[in-house]
């Protein structure tokens, strides 16, 4: 990325916590996470969360309902998260000079997989998604409510539920990288409406100053 383009990223990320990461996703390293996938998907675990309303962690972190399956990174998506024009448009994005990698994996969705709205925990100063197939969709978030307290939150999702009405949402189409910040903005995957296997691949930075 050019300096003008890196200068954009970062102020995006100041004003509205997310960005498309560009030039880091190329057809081969495309073709090498979706093979790497569904090599995995049989040994994918369960994710389910049955319980009902959300759950404050100390650190920060808001869980809630969901079910889907997943299976950490192996090889291809490591390298990509230890890529260094990866690390250093994440670390000027957030105007830090140390991060590192913290997680990282594929979810897998079927129909009738979802995320209920949920904050990711305080390892995630920055989220990446990657839609490693072609049918994912979209995101729903509520990037106005950036930063509220669990408490607060808790009380305006008891009012909008598991998956809010609203027009922000976040494109979810294969081959795109979409930075968020997952710690202070809720967000949520609606219940999948498709029989064919949705992959999305997640990275996450934690920034250590």
């Amino acid at each position: 990325m050019t300096s003008m383009a890196l200068a954009d990223v970062a102020a995006a990320w100041q004003r509205d916590g997310h960005f498309q990461v560009q030039g880091v996703l190329d057809m081969s390293r495309s073709r090498a996470l979706l093979d790497e996938a569904r090599s995995f998907e049989t040994e994918a675990f369960d994710r389910i969360n049955t319980a009902v309303g959300w759950k404050a962690h100390r650190e920060g972190g808001l869980s809630s309902a969901q079910r889907c399956r997943a299976h950490r990174a192996g090889p291809a998506l490591k390298a990509m998260a230890h890529d260094r024009s990866l690390i250093d448009i994440v670390r000027t994005a957030l105007r830090s000079d140390i991060i590192v990698p913290t997680r990282m994996g594929y979810k897998y969705y079927r129909a009738g997989d979802f995320m209920a709205a949920h904050r990711d925990d305080f390892k995630c100063t920055v989220t990446l998604s990657i839609a490693v197939t072609d049918n994912l969709g979209i995101m729903g978030w509520l990037p106005e409510l950036r930063g509220l307290s669990n408490s607060a939150l808790i009380e305006e999702l008891s009012q909008r539920g598991d998956f809010p009405q609203t027009s922000s949402t976040m494109p979810l189409t294969q081959g795109t990288v979409m930075a968020f910040d997952g710690f202070n903005i809720p967000h949520w995957r609606s219940p999948f409406e498709t029989e064919d296997l949705g992959i999305l691949a997640t990275i996450c930075y934690f920034a250590l100053d």
